[in-house]
């Protein structure tokens, strides 16, 4: 089960080591690569009306939204559940726990009908934990690094600190291209940045490369003029084919975050973690983490990953380069798949949204 709140929580990762993506190691033994990977997806994979159907099915997964509610002293499971409140549920603060505990509970459900009863994902069942962006904080809690009740609160307040950190009268956005380079990205925000700080005077011009998701497929975040000045020069200089300007309520990974990290910090570091079961893969610098790292890194590595671009390619590098093939999301949508197969075609990668998902994965394994 997940380590439950009350449950002590004392020390994180020891001694310095890091399995990297060679193989060598630093006194860990590598990860096996029978095993699949864990994986759980970011914000923007809320829905109306999500986990209810799993809680009305499955008492575990009830037990789990149950203990978010009480961890955070009011009802998100009542504003997921009911489809007139998914306004609310789109808002950062409460995305981001929604789809923390919804994962949560997908992956104890998918543990009890597999028959792996173990404390977080264990030795046993998985190889490696990797999330994107929000879903890194959904392999802490998975992995037995954080209890379900601090993780909870800890995304409920990166949210609250992410919309926060927005200026007010200030309008943001965020904006796929392909096919781009993520150099290329790099270079054209730079360009615009200065092009609007001349034209403007103002310090308030921000542009980032926020996912790099794919090597010819990248996220842009920042203030809207700016984001939109990218789509508009890369169609016209860079054959940009495709550009979705993406409606967000605050320009996630971009340097307009590093307010956000202020405001998040002292919770973070209030939070006790320990040795994760599994190694955890950084979104910052796609290095898989154990007992690698201090607490002092790790935590450093959470806070850098607010303002950061999600390192999605290298982490796939990583997998691909250790030689998984197998990987399993937990997840509220069927997100995070194609991102998957784009970097390893031959990867099987098994999309657990659903109680149906599961069935089939289950009759196809057993």
């Amino acid at each position: 089960m997940i380590q439950r709140a009350g449950r002590a929580a004392p020390t994180f990762f020891g001694r310095c080591q890091r399995w990297v993506t060679s193989g060598a190691t630093t006194g860990l033994p590598p990860p096996d690569i029978n095993k699949p990977v864990c994986v759980f997806p970011g914000q923007g994979s809320q829905f109306p009306g999500m986990g209810k159907d799993l809680c009305s099915t499955y008492p575990v997964a009830k037990e789990i939204f149950q203990e978010a509610d009480d961890s955070l002293g009011w009802s998100l499971s009542s504003m997921m559940f009911d489809t007139e409140r998914y306004p609310e549920l789109v808002m950062t603060a409460h995305a981001q726990p929604a789809i923390l505990v919804y994962s949560l509970a997908m992956l104890e459900v998918f543990k009890q009908r597999n028959g792996i009863q173990i404390e977080g994902i264990g030795p046993n069942s998985f190889s490696l934990a990797i999330g994107h962006s929000l879903g890194e904080y959904t392999c802490l809690v998975a992995t037995g690094a954080v209890s379900l009740c601090a993780g909870v609160q800890l995304v409920h307040c990166r949210g609250k600190a992410m919309q926060a950190a927005v200026p007010a009268g200030i309008d943001v956005a965020m904006a796929a291209l392909m096919p781009t380079k993520y150099e290329d990205a790099v270079a054209l925000c730079e360009i615009v940045r200065k092009e609007l700080e001349e034209r403007s005077l103002s310090n308030n011009v921000c542009c980032d490369v926020a996912n790099y998701n794919a090597v010819n497929l990248v996220v842009v975040s920042g203030t809207r003029e700016a984001v939109e000045r990218v789509v508009q020069i890369g169609k016209e200089l860079m054959h940009v084919r495709r550009a979705t300007i993406l409606e967000v309520s605050a320009p996630f990974h971009s340097t307009m975050m590093k307010q956000a990290r202020e405001m998040f910090e002292p919770m973070l570091w209030e939070t006790k973690f320990k040795l994760p079961t599994v190694p955890i893969v950084s979104n910052v610098d796609g290095h898989a983490y154990q007992q690698e790292v201090s607490t002092h890194m790790y935590k450093n590595l959470l806070l850098d990953q607010m303002s950061s671009t999600v390192q999605w390619v290298p982490m796939m590098e990583l997998c691909r380069n250790g030689g998984f093939q197998k990987f399993i999301e937990f997840t509220p949508k069927k997100i995070l798949g194609p991102l998957i197969k784009k970097h390893i075609s031959y990867a099987q990668v098994d999309s657990l949204a659903t109680e149906e998902d599961l069935d089939e994965y289950l009759k196809r394994i057993l």
